[in-house]
């Protein structure tokens, strides 16, 4: 290949985004990502409001009051959130996203990093397959050319026999190497 020469992509840019997307571990980041906003959502927005609280009671204290006594009691609370407190909230819930969003990054690299290494794999054994191809035609026309120096009297039998064994070893591996 000549210097400076492009090489055509064997899967288009944006099919491989595509692939990444869909892969299992970068849909569970992103799902991480929602949680950490809605959970960020939930740390600004605080306590809620207002509790309302119901408590009844019956007492008898025979030296008091002989007849029984029911007693109620009803409570309503509100919290009070400092401010730093909410601030403090505020930063952690930015963090969690933050992170969770740095969780899905690492994870589209490691897919992409498979996917490249995947591929790799599947160029390396195609060129192996092809280069056995190759190395077929070459024993198949040595043992050819052996066998025509045999007829002429120019061959021993053993040259066409090392001839014909060359060539069952290379459509073995030739086989592996499609597979």
């Amino acid at each position: 290949m000549a210097p400076g020469a492009v090489l055509e992509p064997l899967l288009p840019p944006d099919r491989v985004a595509d692939v990444l997307r869909q892969a299992p571990a970068y849909r569970a980041a992103l799902s991480d990502i929602d949680v950490a906003r809605a959970q960020q959502q939930q740390w600004a927005a605080g306590d809620p409001g207002w509790a309302a609280t119901l408590a009844s009671t019956r007492r008898r204290d025979a030296q008091l009051v002989p007849e029984r006594n029911n007693e109620w009691e009803i409570g309503l609370q509100s919290n009070l959130r400092l401010p730093g407190k909410a601030q403090v909230y505020e930063g952690a819930g930015r963090a969690r996203w933050g992170l969770a969003q740095a969780g899905a990054q690492r994870v589209w690299r490691e897919q992409a990093r498979e996917l490249l290494d995947t591929l790799g794999t599947w160029l390396r054994a195609s060129e192996s397959a092809r280069q056995w191809e190759r190395q077929l035609e070459l024993l198949a026309r040595q043992r050819d050319a052996v066998a025509k120096r045999q007829r002429l009297g120019a061959a021993a039998m053993l040259e066409q026999d090392q001839a014909e064994a060359a060539l069952a070893q290379a459509r073995a591996r030739a086989a592996a190497a499609s597979e």
